[in-house]
């Protein structure tokens, strides 16, 4: 079974700004309270591979492959499964108004049944790393006076969904 827990939070930033600090793995600590350190093992074009330590109490150490598309979202996956079971997420970066960006964050896991409260403290995490980068930009200044968002085109590890007027459709991708 594939568990999933997910997060959003406005941020006050280009979605160019946001990307730079996401993809700058090894200064997460200085920023990030959910991480004690982070290393790059290995980089080539979008493609990184990056060992995380959680803060005390978060666990062991994660080895990560991310791939990046620039000033838009950041894919990751567990490369080191022998130690869990495979931990994989998204955050993507939806431009909400000139001056900043809703961030929205998943994160997968599969287990049978999860150790009782690790849905929770991942949920907490992500949550966590969206409020830090937040609180590191300031808040998101609210759209233009009558704005709105008509449609959303969101790419998420099921396929693309169409968001039109708070209606969600999913299309999963093709397998031909």
């Amino acid at each position: 079974m594939i568990w999933r827990v997910a997060a959003e939070q406005a941020v006050g930033a280009t979605p160019a700004r946001v990307f730079e600090v996401l993809a700058d793995y090894e200064r997460y600590p200085a920023w990030c309270p959910g991480v004690a350190a982070a290393r790059l093992l290995a980089r080539e074009g979008d493609v990184a591979i990056v060992e995380v330590q959680p803060a005390p109490g978060g666990g062991s150490p994660l080895v990560l492959e991310t791939v990046a598309t620039r000033n838009a979202s950041l894919m990751f996956t567990q490369v080191d499964r022998e130690r869990r079971r495979g931990l994989s997420g998204q955050i993507d970066l939806v431009p909400a108004s000139p001056s900043g960006v809703l961030v929205r964050g998943q994160v997968a896991f599969g287990a049978a049944l999860p150790r009782p409260g690790r849905r929770r403290r991942l949920r907490s995490a992500l949550a966590g790393l969206l409020r830090a980068l937040a609180a590191r930009f300031g808040p998101a200044e609210p759209a233009e006076e009558g704005a709105e968002t008509l449609l959303e085109i969101v790419r998420t590890g099921e396929g693309l969904e169409l968001r039109v007027a708070g209606e969600r459709l999913r299309f999963p991708p093709s397998r031909t």
